[in-house]
């Protein structure tokens, strides 16, 4: 295409050239009033032919000149792109028109022909609305550079996370979408394993003291928006400092394990068992009545009535629960754990293995 633009406007100089070359022909010869002499006119279309033939030997050289350094750069930039170490794809209507090496291994392709013609959004395995939402996101923005993150399923079936910056272009004289890919699998994989390292406690793999602050924190602001309550439970084991003191370390450790298992078959799907430090526990109940506090406490009550079996001992512990309610009790983080607190202290001088609410302490 580009070709053909360099040759037509070379055609269009040399046809301007030409008809100005005949109109001044005719000026000399009317101004040295020559026009009629036969000598002077073969003349001056003989030297008019030389400039002609000249002139189009010249265009000829000069545009053969033109394309042969257009296909020089061409053929380098071609190079370049190829031995780029990040995987590059050009597209057309979603159709794979090119892609260099590192694409096709990016892609676990064995040939460029392997990805070719086949549409990119096929490699995404985000869910639908993801999907949905990314076409939407580069329609949108179809002018501008898009960066998004995509998961996509290679051609040997394993799966790897990219970053995609994606923009505009001319593809051979058309245009066409350019994507550079950077693998990020090893990167989100780190991400995940500092986050969940900074979120999740490492004995027991339950939520822990901060992940329960975001939690509640969000739940606060999600009850005021839409007017729900929720409940906070604050649980101390019985008689758990007597089993880490006498059996040791090894053996308190499972026995926390054992019943952070028993607290999340206690409660619902959507509640939220948080580990806060030793043998404290939390739970969150989103959009929960005073009833089905009662009814979930009780379950841990009697969950944890049978004696457990850890290293063969036979170990008993039971809960101290309290329990405080927004917003009757509090209506921020602070207040709402303290009230609990309060009120798991009161279960333990009542006698332990019980629960408490707040307003019931006063």
């Amino acid at each position: 295409m580009k070709k053909f633009k360099i040759r037509m406007k070379l055609i269009f100089i040399l046809i301007t050239c030409m008809s100005l070359i005949n109109i001044f022909d005719e000026k000399i010869l009317l101004f040295f009033h020559l026009k009629g002499d036969g000598l002077w006119e073969v003349l001056l279309d003989t030297g008019s032919s030389f400039v002609v033939l000249t002139s189009v030997l010249w265009a000829f050289l000069l545009g053969k000149k033109i394309i042969l350094n257009y296909k020089e750069k061409e053929k380098h930039y071609r190079n370049l792109i190829d031995l780029s170490p990040e995987a590059i794809f050009v597209h057309r209507n979603g159709n794979i028109i090119f892609t260099n090496k590192a694409g096709v291994t990016l892609l676990g392709a064995n040939s460029v022909d392997d990805l070719l013609h086949h549409n990119w959004k096929n490699y995404i395995q985000s869910s639908s609305s993801d999907l949905y939402h990314l076409r939407e996101k580069v329609k949108h923005y179809n002018r501008e550079i898009v960066t998004f993150q995509i998961r996509v399923e290679r051609l040997d079936g394993q799966f790897i996370d990219l970053e995609v910056t994606s923009t505009n272009i001319e593809y051979d004289g058309l245009p066409a979408r350019e994507f550079i890919a950077r693998d990020i699998t090893f990167r989100k994989k780190q991400e995940s394993m500092i986050k969940k390292l900074a979120y999740q406690d490492t004995l027991t793999g339950l939520p822990n003291r901060r992940a329960f602050l975001d939690n509640l924190e969000q739940l606060i602001k999600d009850s005021k928006k839409n007017n729900y309550n929720f409940a906070v439970f604050f649980i101390d084991l019985d008689g758990f400092k007597k089993v880490n003191d006498s059996l040791g370390h090894d053996t308190g450790d499972e026995l926390l394990k054992r019943v952070s298992a028993l607290l999340e078959s206690c409660v619902r799907e959507h509640d939220i068992v948080a580990r806060l430090a030793g043998d404290e526990f939390t739970i969150l109940l989103p959009e929960s009545t005073k009833q089905d506090c009662s009814l979930i406490a009780k379950r841990i009550i009697s969950s944890l009535d049978p004696p457990l079996y850890i290293m063969g001992k036979e170990i008993h512990v039971t809960p101290s629960i309290g329990i405080s309610l927004y917003p009757q009790n509090g209506e921020d983080a602070t207040t709402l754990i303290k009230k609990a607190d309060e009120a798991m202290y009161q279960a333990k001088n009542n006698g332990k293995n019980s629960y408490q609410f707040v307003e019931e302490i006063f």
